[in-house]
Order: C-alpha cells, then sequence, then structure tokens
C-alpha cells in the first residue's frame, strides 16, 4: 500500500518522500532509496521532521554519527514528540551513550506510552537491556 501511495504521489507531483523513507526505515527495506528520499526531503523542507527522517535513515544505515547530528537538529527545535525521542534514544543507544540513551526513551514513553504500534516496546526492550 506504501509503495502504490509513493507511486501515485510521484505521478501527482505530490511529496511523500518523507512518509516513504520513514516506512522504509522502519521495516529496513529499501534503505539505500531511503536515504536518497530523506536528503531530498531535507533539501525541500528544513522542518522538524526533515531532520528526524534523515536521522532515523541514517541510523538504519549505520550512518551514526550523521544520525546524531541530524537528531539534535530535530530535538532543538523544541518539538514535544514522542516518536522524536524514540528516535534519538535508539541513535544514542547505538552510539553507546546509554545514559542518553535511557533519558530519551524514557521521555518517549512518558509523553506517549502508544506513540507508534511497534515502538514503545522496543523503548522498553532496549531500556530493559540498558
Amino acid at each position: 500500500l506504501i509503495e502504490a501511495m509513493g507511486r501515485i504521489s510521484r505521478s501527482n507531483s505530490t511529496v511523500f518522500d518523507r512518509q516513504r523513507a520513514i516506512f522504509c526505515a522502519d521495516h529496513n527495506r529499501n534503505l539505500d532509496e531511503a536515504l536518497s528520499l530523506a536528503r531530498r526531503e531535507l533539501d525541500l523542507r528544513k522542518d522538524i521532521y526533515a531532520y528526524d527522517t534523515l536521522a532515523w535513515v541514517c541510523y538504519k544505515k549505520g550512518l551514526l554519527l550523521e544520525a546524531d547530528k541530524m537528531m539534535k537538529k530535530a530535538l532543538g527545535q523544541g518539538a514535544q514528540d514522542a516518536k522524536l525521542y524514540f528516535h534519538a534514544g535508539m541513535i544514542a543507544n547505538a552510539l553507546g551513550n546509554k545514559m542518553e540513551a535511557k533519558r530519551q526513551l524514557r521521555q518517549a514513553l512518558e509523553l506517549n506510552p502508544h506513540f507508534l504500534p511497534f515502538a514503545p516496546q522496543q523503548a522498553r526492550t532496549t531500556l530493559a537491556q540498558l
């Protein structure tokens, strides 16, 4: 369904890159394409969710320093969104920053314990391992 929506979106000249990139990253699919989409999205819209999208795709691709840099830009804009804190926590954990990972993952769950279908359980599992 996401793939079909992306094709329709492209044929109608509408922007769907952000959603497709996040979907691909969430499901570890087409990560090279997702990275291109996320970079293009950031070129078009330098907003909090463009930075978050690129950070999440970079994390999934193993580009951890870039992921961290983009996530800091996303969080620096002050939004209180559990998904952002989840992404930040997972990136911090991958970088070995356990204290920061705990703080970010706890913040995500405090803001909204049901913020995405799969992420709250992943956050809890990661916290238990930390």
